[in-house]
């Protein structure tokens, strides 16, 4: 539940401007040069402006003037991210990879130049000041509740949230059909192989199988449009050895393959002791150039919330970081039947992953089948499970989807979407 802060209303208090105070607080932003930290090239000047919860209908926030500021900023490649509180006052949240000034939080009033508090990272420290102390009590409040939809300020308050943060640059990410996981291909090459005709695939499906005496049927792949790629693992000592794709990204034209072994197993599993020939193939578009990269991924735990999925919503399939109860209330009455309660997450340990599948047959399903760390970044693998030509549903339209919480890192985190037919 989120405990309600308890705010001071005061009157509009017009003060004479006896002497003229120029305070400019600057801090060096990364490197030391250029712009410096967004918050601290703002001129501070005091009894001006409105509290909290005050409203001030002749000077809104101007919007567009703090995004401007926003998008400036030097420093912002983490988090750059504006609250606007009532129209009437401004709070950002910002953050970068800086040797100093890598963050700062800082209070507005209806513009720029009105900063009553400010927190940040400096060459010297973490700062913090407010410009009136009376406004220290809310400032506080609202640093400590960033991750709430209401900053922690009441349900009262209206909220607009401009989120201004970068995408992570890891490539687009590419779905793909998952075909075989083997552990007993017999074939004791390492092998990485993109297969674009059908003679070649037949050659191929012989080798993913030779363990097999009788040959499953071989999957039919338009070669006109998609190509194969198989990654054969080596002759691994027990029973838990694998291999997988990890994700697979597309960057200026070039796919970029990740695949991962096993992690070793933990000290409460049983591996048999059974020569094994890991094996892997997936389908997906053509590329003219492929990149495989071995990373070494470890898995992290996460819980999933048992919920209904609804029926209505006709958006296409997506996939969503969570890390504030805003966004969370946001995707939870969009795509989530009008029964289901939202859970309580504490957001400043926790982060949801949200994934989307659509609309479409009662026996689809999307499942968020793993989260793994790999390469300083976490992957969260998504499987569509959607019917094949020879199979019967039930007629009717369910939603597919999932939801699952973990840990809170500042890694970024990325989605690998896959679909499976059975």
């Amino acid at each position: 539940m989120i405990k309600l802060a308890t705010l001071r209303h005061s009157s509009l208090r017009l003060e004479p401007l006896a002497l003229a105070l120029a305070a400019v607080i600057s801090l060096s932003a990364c490197g030391g040069g250029g712009g410096g930290a967004p918050e601290l090239q703002a001129a501070v000047v005091p009894g001006q402006g409105i509290a909290v919860g005050e409203p001030n209908p002749s000077a809104p926030v101007d919007k567009n003037v703090f995004i401007k500021m926003a998008q400036g900023a030097a420093c912002s490649d983490k988090l750059n991210r504006l609250y606007i509180i009532d129209n009437a006052q401004v709070f950002w949240d910002v953050a970068g990879n800086c040797a100093d000034a890598s963050y700062s939080q800082v209070l507005y009033g209806a513009t720029p130049e009105l900063k009553r508090c400010s927190s940040a990272d400096s060459i010297a420290g973490p700062r913090t000041s407010c410009t009136d102390e009376r406004d220290r009590a809310t400032f506080d409040t609202i640093v400590k509740n960033r991750d709430k939809a209401d900053l922690g300020l009441g349900a009262a308050h209206k909220i607009e949230v401009v989120d201004l943060t970068p995408p992570v640059k890891l490539g687009n990410a590419v779905q793909y059909e998952q075909l075989i996981i083997n552990q007993h291909s017999g074939n004791s090459s390492t092998e990485n192989l993109t297969v674009r005709d059908a003679k070649q695939w037949s050659v191929l499906w012989k080798r993913l199988n030779a363990n097999l005496t009788d040959l499953p049927p071989e999957p039919w792949i338009d070669f006109s449009k998609h190509m194969a790629v198989v990654i054969f693992g080596g002759s691994a000592p027990n029973g838990c050895s694998g291999v997988a794709v990890n994700r697979l990204s597309e960057q200026d034209g070039v796919l970029q393959v990740d695949y991962a072994y096993a992690p070793p197993p933990g000290p409460d599993v049983v591996c048999t002791l059974a020569v094994t020939y890991p094996a892997t193939a997936v389908v997906v578009d053509q590329y003219d150039q492929v990149k495989f990269e071995q990373i070494k991924a470890t898995p992290v735990n996460f819980k999933r919330i048992d919920t209904k999925l609804g029926s209505t919503d006709t958006t296409p399939p997506l996939n969503a970081v969570v890390t504030d109860e805003l966004k969370l209330r946001k995707l939870w009455n969009q795509y989530m039947d009008a029964n289901s309660v939202m859970p309580s997450i504490d957001f400043s340990t926790q982060t949801v992953l949200f994934a989307w599948g659509g609309l479409g047959m009662t026996c689809q399903s999307t499942t968020i089948t793993g989260v793994s760390r790999a390469g300083g970044k976490l992957v969260a693998s998504v499987q569509n499970r959607v019917p094949g030509p020879a199979t019967d549903c039930i007629m009717g339209i369910a939603g597919a989807g999932d939801v699952v919480i973990i840990e809170r890192s500042d890694e970024p985190v990325v989605f690998s979407t896959s679909v499976m037919k059975f």
